[in-house]
């Protein structure tokens, strides 16, 4: 299953733009990573996501309760550089640990600092893994507000697996898209957040209340 849903959201991602077009495993150097080609086909992916299986210290069995995990990477440099980390298929009783898939956007976003290309890119994902919450969001917002990992977190898209949001407490500057049965995304605004404008941050705030009610 996990392999299934990877498959599919890396196919979706390279329909949404180049910068999502080629993955590599990560290794431990540039050279040696990008000897590592991820091909986005389920049987490929069923082996890549058994390589980096949790093992016990001694006897190296597989802790089956901690399910997959995989770090992939776009094989670009600097500026145009992504990243897609994915823990999948855990079902330990701690609470401590969750199933999590964090892309990274590149630092120069190009298209994806446009609405249209972003939504895409967050559909792949909620369409791909089915989470009970996504969202797109700045690090200099996790950096300035606060941010609790595991816990939904309003910044410029959110996603919510519920379609009870109170849309006559929703502010003009945000619109509202259905996604499927699945659930709903939140665009604050039309352009990616800035954290140090307070303009922004009261837009967010709005949308907060909005999906509390």
């Amino acid at each position: 299953m996990c392999a299934e849903r990877l498959a599919s959201c890396l196919n979706d991602l390279a329909a949404v733009s180049k910068v999502f077009a080629a993955w590599y495993e990560k290794g431990k150097s540039r050279r040696n990573a990008l000897r590592r080609t991820v091909e986005p086909t389920q049987d490929a992916l069923v082996d890549v996501l058994n390589a980096e299986r949790n093992r016990r210290d001694l006897s190296k069995a597989v802790i089956d309760e901690l399910g997959f995990r995989v770090g992939l990477w776009n094989g670009a440099s600097e500026e145009q550089a992504a990243s897609l980390s994915i823990s999948c298929g855990m079902y330990a009783q701690n609470e401590y640990l969750w199933n999590a898939v964090v892309l990274n956007f590149p630092e120069r976003l190009g298209d994806l600092g446009k609405k249209e290309p972003a939504l895409k890119a967050l559909l792949a994902i909620v369409r791909a893994w089915e989470p009970e919450w996504a969202g797109v969001m700045s690090h200099s917002s996790i950096e300035t507000r606060l941010f609790t990992p595991g816990s939904p977190f309003v910044d410029w898209m959110i996603y919510l697996r519920r379609d009870d949001i109170n849309r006559s407490r929703v502010p003009p500057s945000a619109s509202v898209v259905n996604v499927d049965d699945l659930g709903t995304i939140i665009i604050t605004q039309d352009v990616p957040v800035d954290a140090n404008n307070q303009e922004h941050v009261q837009n967010i705030q709005v949308v907060e209340a909005a999906i509390s009610a």
